[in-house]
């Protein structure tokens, strides 16, 4: 199998499967072996695991050749970049949990995103910056003692949607060497360019997300749907040699196997690993083996 390497993001499945049945359904119906595992109630919460759940399931995903590459905490019930302290504080003590556990799991990555405000009453970018310094300078130090790198990501909603917006945060947190998850539809939706934004930040770029959007619905959909450049970001990927993985992330309702399968039929064409191929190796080498065990 060769290409870009690929990830599956488990996001779809948040109300209809835990995180393990997630991954085991992914593996199960298109070869994937590496995951983003959104953290987020009821799919996956590290408070809510049992002694046993948090001992056995890294034994579990090992024993079936199962990856997590990174935890992803979102901007659902917590606020990295709230102007309150109290509930600022509160998100960081959740964020603490994750790394905890990430760092006994062994997953490499956690991916935050820096907090979200309202589109009709944002603070100012200053206020935003100063508040986001002060999460970093609080959660990195737990990060590093974890073994676990801090990756942030480009997100409309956010205190810093824009790349550019990104880039000054982390240049104001540049000693806690964080990087980047960019999300290649949250970038075109804010009017951001991959092609311009990718050469110039790739070296703190350690995992992509793919999805496809239009400019007139905020989407994260079918690849080849929209309006995200595929074809030309594959070709600039293996250009700068990105050797991170891309994370297939559908946010879909209705069907999103059929928002995979066909994600993977378009990015295959453009560049990146098709983990189906793997499987079905896999599956072929079996019957043959068990061929000739019977001749």
């Amino acid at each position: 199998m060769s290409g870009l390497k690929v990830s599956a993001f488990t996001t779809s499945y948040m109300f209809q499967m835990n995180a393990v049945q997630a991954m085991r359904h992914l593996n199960r119906s298109f070869g994937f072996r590496r995951f983003t595992v959104l953290v987020g109630p009821p799919h996956f919460w590290p408070s809510e695991l049992t002694a046993a759940e948090r001992r056995d399931i890294p034994k579990v995903l090992e024993g079936e050749g199962l990856e997590i590459a990174a935890f992803c905490w979102p901007s659902i019930d917590n606020n990295f970049a709230s102007q309150a302290q109290d509930l600022r504080m509160q998100t960081i003590e959740s964020v603490r949990r994750a790394l905890d556990l990430a760092g006994a799991w062994g997953v490499k990555h956690l991916v935050l995103v820096p907090g979200k405000i309202s589109p009709l009453l944002a603070p100012p970018f200053d206020m935003s910056l100063a508040v986001f310094v002060e999460g970093m300078r609080i959660v990195a130090p737990m990060a590093r003692e974890a073994g676990v790198k801090l990756l942030v990501e480009n997100v409309p909603m956010s205190a810093f949607p824009r790349i550019a917006d990104l880039e000054r945060a982390l240049a104001a947190a540049a000693e806690y060497d964080v990087g980047i998850l960019y999300d290649v539809a949250n970038a075109t939706f804010v009017g951001d360019d991959p092609l311009k934004d990718l050469p110039r930040i790739v070296d703190r770029v350690a995992m992509l997300d793919a999805s496809d959007t239009v400019l007139e619905k905020f989407q994260h959909t079918t690849v080849g749907t929209g309006v995200v450049d595929f074809p030309a970001i594959g070709k600039l990927l293996q250009k700068l040699d990105f050797r991170g993985v891309t994370a297939v992330e559908m946010i879909v309702k209705d069907d999103p196997d059929r928002a995979f399968g066909r994600s993977l039929d378009r990015l295959a064409k453009y560049g990146w690993e098709d983990p189906r191929k793997a499987t079905r190796g896999n599956a072929q080498g079996a019957k043959a083996g068990a061929k000739a065990k019977g001749a």
